[in-house]
C-alpha cells in the first residue's frame, strides 16, 4: 500500500530535518571547540616543557658584563659547577612569576657546586638593578645588550633555562616559567656529586 506524501508535507518533514541537522551540526562545533580548547594548552604545554638535551651537547662559552660584580660573567669560570642559566627580561610575566623559585633554588644550592646565572638582553642598567631589588635576587646576573650570548643559546622565548652540568654538557633546557619542585629536579641532573 503506497502512501501519498503531500508536497506540503514533505517540505515540513525537509524543515525538520534541517534543523535536526543544524542543531547537531552546532552541538558538534560546539563540542569540538570543548576539546580543541582542553588540548590546546596541554600542546601549548608540551611545546614550552622541558627537553632532554644528548649528553654530548656542550653549552657555547661566553663572557658578560655583570651587574653584581665588577668581574665580568664568563661560563668558563664555573667549570666543574653546575650551571643554572636563565634567560628573562623584566617585562616578562612568566620571568617575573619564576624569580623568587630561582632565588631559593640559589639560596638552597650555591653550598652545593651550583651556580645561578641570569641573563637580560632587553633592559637597560637602571631597570634591571630595580627589578633584582625588588624581587630580591642576590644571584648573578649579566647585561646581553647586544644579544651575543642570546643568539648562541639560540633564545626564541623568555623565560629559557639551561642547565649545564660542571663538564660543560647540557643536562636540560626548559622554554618556560619553573617553580621550585621543577627546578629541585632539573638541578639533580647537574650537581656534582650527582656526576654532573
Amino acid at each position: 500500500m503506497t502512501t501519498n506524501i503531500s508536497p506540503k508535507e514533505i517540505s515540513q518533514q525537509e524543515i525538520s530535518e534541517r534543523r535536526l541537522s543544524a542543531v547537531l551540526g552546532i552541538f558538534g562545533g560546539l563540542l569540538l571547540a570543548a576539546l580543541i580548547s582542553l588540548l590546546i594548552p596541554q600542546i601549548a604545554e608540551r611545546a614550552l616543557a622541558s627537553q632532554e638535551v644528548a649528553a654530548v651537547q656542550i653549552a657555547p662559552d661566553f663572557e658578560m658584563e655583570s651587574f653584581n660584580s665588577a668581574a665580568p660573567i664568563a661560563l668558563a669560570d664555573y667549570k666543574g659547577q653546575g650551571v643554572v642559566l636563565n634567560f628573562w627580561a623584566t617585562w616578562c610575566h612568566p620571568c617575573q612569576e619564576e624569580m623568587p623559585a630561582l632565588e631559593s633554588a640559589w639560596q638552597k644550592y650555591k653550598d652545593q657546586g651550583i651556580v645561578l646565572v641570569g641573563v637580560n638582553s632587553s633592559d637597560n642598567e637602571e631597570q634591571i638593578l630595580a627589578f633584582l631589588e625588588e624581587y630580591g635576587v642576590n644571584y648573578p646576573n649579566g647585561s646581553d645588550l647586544d644579544s651575543e650570548v642570546s643568539q648562541l643559546y639560540q633564545i626564541q622565548g623568555l623565560p629559557t633555562t639551561w642547565f649545564i652540568a660542571g663538564d660543560g654538557s647540557v643536562a636540560k633546557i626548559v622554554y618556560g616559567p619553573l617553580d621550585l619542585e621543577a627546578l629541585d629536579a632539573a638541578i639533580a641532573l647537574i650537581l656534582p656529586e650527582a656526576g654532573g
